[in-house]
């Protein structure tokens, strides 16, 4: 069963095949209720319940026995959330603000595909960036004094469904400019000419990060967030924690290591 969130209190799914309606019936939920919604017949997981208002026709099914928070913002909390979003905000700005020649030549010159290319990712990371920001605003825990709307749902979807593509649309940055990345850090670290064991090696490494990409991509279900149509992404907690940022960071190479090699197999093309 897929399964969306519904502002900071449920998890709900609908239901493949409709069930029995014949059970004592409640108006109100507590935290870690697991329901029946009769009306839209669908099962749904609540995890606060300081939001409830909006239920009725509810048969409750059974009780997550451990703590229903672990729920809502795992280990971060909605602070920690929008601080980090905060954050990456900051660093986009000040990378806009550096790049600021690019965007005042962007009507000039000759634009070949790989052009095109390019500045169609940095322009929809442009507008990615600002939907985040906007939303991000529209559901923040942490200022308080900004109008809230009562469209939680939808800001928040939008806003997830955003993000995603921002980390593969920043990561297909970073491949596009992977060469020009290498130099500076090249001449930053005194890095001495390339060698045969270190290009065999940096592509072993290579080749193993794309491989687990491809696992973590299909494990934490990317392509289904691509499209908006989102899965119940639970993370087990009796796991490493350093395991899930592991997951994205090989998830980030992998659109980044895609469109560095197709880049660079156009311009060996382009050659002939």
């Amino acid at each position: 069963m897929k399964m969306t969130r519904w502002g900071d209190r449920e998890y709900y799914g609908k239901v493949a095949k409709p069930l029995s309606g014949n059970a004592p019936r409640r108006n109100a939920f507590k935290n870690g209720d697991v329901a029946f919604l009769v009306p839209g017949g669908s099962f749904a997981v609540f995890f606060d319940d300081t939001g409830n208002t909006g239920v009725s026709d509810l048969i409750v099914m059974g009780t997550v026995t451990s703590d229903p928070r672990a729920f809502a913002y795992g280990w971060t909390g909605a602070t920690w959330h929008e601080v980090a979003g905060a954050s990456l905000l900051i660093l986009f700005i000040v990378h806009t603000v550096w790049s600021r020649r690019w965007y005042a030549a962007i009507v000039k010159g000759h634009y070949g595909v790989r052009r095109v290319v390019s500045t169609a990712v940095n322009l929809l990371l442009l507008a990615a960036a600002l939907t985040l920001f906007v939303t991000g605003l529209l559901d923040s825990k942490l200022l308080a004094a900004f109008p809230k709307t009562n469209l939680d749902l939808p800001t928040r979807s939008i806003h997830t469904f955003t993000a995603n593509w921002f980390l593969v649309l920043g990561a297909v940055h970073l491949g596009l400019h992977w060469k020009m990345i290498m130099t500076i850090l090249g001449r930053a670290a005194a890095m001495p000419p390339s060698n045969l064991q270190r290009t065999v090696i940096l592509r072993v490494l290579n080749v193993a990060v794309v491989a687990y990409g491809i696992y973590a991509w299909t494990e934490r279900n990317i392509g289904y967030k691509l499209t908006g149509y989102y899965s119940f992404d639970f993370w087990d907690f009796e796991k490493s924690v350093l395991g899930f940022f592991a997951q994205y960071a090989v998830i980030i190479c992998l659109p980044a290591a895609f469109a560095h090699y197709v880049s660079k197999l156009a311009q060996i093309r382009s050659r002939r």
